[in-house]
């Protein structure tokens, strides 16, 4: 395989003119709808910090051993996602109030329950719960905060400093998935990624449920690539991914249903060391009871409802965010059919005014970021389906961020970075290993690549001013 050491400054350099020329174009277009200059500077600081230390710790870092590296990994992200923790609190204090961000419905809503949980006590609430018609997938991570305030009190500050521990170890277990299956050098790559993408940073400094959803769908798919490529067959080794896989469907229905296809599937099609039917058939058997449990009552029900409900679900919720006030009267034309071609690109960021988005606009450089990245991803299934035809040895790792990203473009919420957010990681261990096999042409390839980026922004950014009227 072709291996690039060093992650170049001709791609970061580009990307971050790449920002600023659209970020430019778009003021000087709309002037009367510029985006504020104070989520300006956060675009400019996300997209020049990033690309910058993606050069700088590829250089750094390249020869470091990897116990050192291990540790250095862990420590930097942590330490960057505290800073990050404690500088937001204080920020959306002086910006809303309260420690909360930018409308923030669901946050405040799982601290409420979380509250209550904690003053009532985990069998009274569920009961309660359970009778209110409460759904299973909303009740993990109340029921995670509810644990913690029970133990350190009612601090909205110590679940998002535990969030930055969790997300700190999420980047060690996403080293080790890439290296057992694109090698070293793509290990490191993709763990310097996971570091700095401000996405996985910004939700530490949230009370919602994705940083600790991303952990756990990282623990799953890790352990299961262990298991699935280990010689022989442990029951302790088994123990985490059923709990884990199990756990997911109290955080998003759909996530735990994508997991659990992935795993089958990996032991039915994958190329590995696991390779005798007979173990094979161990492990599915061991899988099948746990999934006879997971498939039964409410869960199920959640499953075939929202499967059933699918295309309607996105009729209604296009239509509604047409009309309500502030939509924008062009989403009522979404539909699977458009949103799955830009699926691996998509969200394109917010660089207008729109006043009713602050959070989307405080994260125009995280969301440009992901359009740039997804060069390499492109570049890595290339290398992976065409190039080395290697595509049965990595299974597991293509076939759950297919079939998520799948439901999500046939879901209300193609277009919605949040649920875009459990692929995230995966897609940078994808982008990781893209980075090791530039080509030439390839390499020749990406100005072009980032010129239809700049128009897919501009265009982006065009039909959410006309959408809502502001033209």
């Amino acid at each position: 395989m072709q291996q690039n050491n060093i992650i170049s400054t001709y791609f970061t350099k580009k990307a971050i003119y790449l920002y600023f020329i659209v970020l430019g174009a778009l003021m000087l277009l709309f002037f009367y709808k510029a985006i504020p200059l104070l989520w300006v500077l956060f675009g400019g600081i996300e997209v020049i910090t990033f690309f910058y230390f993606l050069n700088n710790l590829s250089k750094k870092w390249r020869n470091i051993p990897e116990k050192l590296l291990l540790k250095k990994i862990f420590s930097t992200a942590l330490l960057i996602r505290i800073i990050y923790v404690l500088f937001s609190y204080f920020f959306y204090l002086l910006m809303t109030g309260k420690p909360f961000e930018f409308g923030s419905a669901d946050a405040e809503f799982y601290h409420d329950i979380a509250c209550s949980v904690s003053d009532v006590g985990f069998k009274e609430w569920l009961n309660y719960s359970l009778n209110t018609g409460f759904q299973i997938s909303d009740m993990g991570h109340p029921l995670y905060l509810g644990f913690v305030y029970m133990i350190f009190g009612k601090y909205i500050i110590i679940p998002r400093l535990i969030s930055s521990v969790l997300s700190a170890w999420m980047v060690v277990l996403l080293f080790k998935f890439s290296k057992r299956n694109f090698g070293e050098l793509a290990a490191r790559n993709t763990a310097i990624i996971a570091i700095l993408l401000p996405n996985l940073i910004f939700y530490c400094g949230l009370h919602l449920k994705e940083t600790n959803m991303i952990f756990l769908v990282t623990l799953f798919l890790e352990r299961s690539d262990y298991v699935i490529r280990s010689e022989k067959i442990r029951v302790n080794d088994l123990i985490i991914p059923v709990l884990v896989g199990v756990s997911l469907f109290l955080f998003r229905t759909v996530l735990g249903a994508s997991v659990w296809f992935a795993f089958f599937s990996a032991l039915v099609f994958s190329k590995t060391k696991t390779s005798g039917w007979g173990k094979r058939i161990i492990l599915i058997f061991w899988f099948v009871i746990a999934a006879l449990f997971i498939f039964s009552g409410s869960i199920e029900q959640e499953i075939d409802t929202y499967w059933q409900a699918r295309e309607a679900n996105q009729s209604v919720s296009m239509q509604f965010r047409a009309e309500r006030e502030g939509g924008n009267s062009f989403a009522k034309y979404g539909s699977a059919a458009l949103f799955a071609p830009a699926i691996f690109v998509a969200p394109f960021p917010t660089m207008v005014n729109v006043e009713t988005q602050q959070n989307q606009m405080s994260q125009n450089g995280t969301y440009i970021i992901k359009n740039i990245m997804a060069y390499f991803v492109f570049i890595g299934l290339f290398a992976i389906i065409f190039r080395y035809k290697t595509y049965r040895h990595h299974v597991l790792l293509l076939v759950f961020i297919i079939s998520y990203l799948l439901i999500i473009s046939m879901s209300a919420f193609a277009l919605s970075e949040r649920f875009h957010l459990p692929t995230l990681p995966f897609l940078m261990v994808l982008a990781g290993f893209g980075l090791t096999q530039v080509t030439r042409r390839q390499k020749n390839l990406y100005v072009p690549y980032l010129v239809l980026i700049a128009i897919a922004v501009i265009g982006w950014n065009i039909f959410k001013l006309v959408g809502r009227g502001a033209l």
